[in-house]
């Protein structure tokens, strides 16, 4: 509406519209990033964040992302706590998903076990 006016105000007063073709291929004069460091958000949790109860592998849960002043905040909830939440608290974001939990490390580098790459270390100075 704003441009309409614009062009009807140029063409009353006999001047002619500006080229649109210097809006094309502008480039920009600093980098951009698409994703700020802001977008640090931390991993899933293995427990609901308002019951505290552990989940349970092949449980749906739900994440919620919220923006906060110092950032985003994660929060994972049980199905049960999504259903019994504040709905006038709305989040930047949200998704369900189903936990499965991150399989265990073998630990047997961290015991010192794998002593054929930790000989290499001590040559490193």
């Amino acid at each position: 509406m704003a441009i309409g006016l614009y062009l009807l105000y140029l063409r009353t007063s006999n001047r002619e519209p500006p080229s649109f073709h210097l809006f094309i291929a502008r480039t920009y004069s600093c980098a951009m990033n698409p994703l700020p460091n802001e977008w640090a958000i931390k991993h899933r949790a293995d427990f609901c964040a308002l019951t505290h109860r552990p989940f349970v592998p092949g449980e749906y849960f739900y994440t919620l992302l919220y923006h906060d002043a110092d950032g985003y905040r994660r929060e994972d909830l049980s199905e049960e706590a999504w259903r019994n939440r504040n709905e006038n608290i709305r989040p930047f974001s949200f998704w369900k998903s189903r936990y499965d939990p991150l399989p265990q490390r073998r630990g047997t580098c961290a015991q010192g076990k794998c002593g054929a790459t930790l000989p290499a270390f001590d040559r490193i100075e």
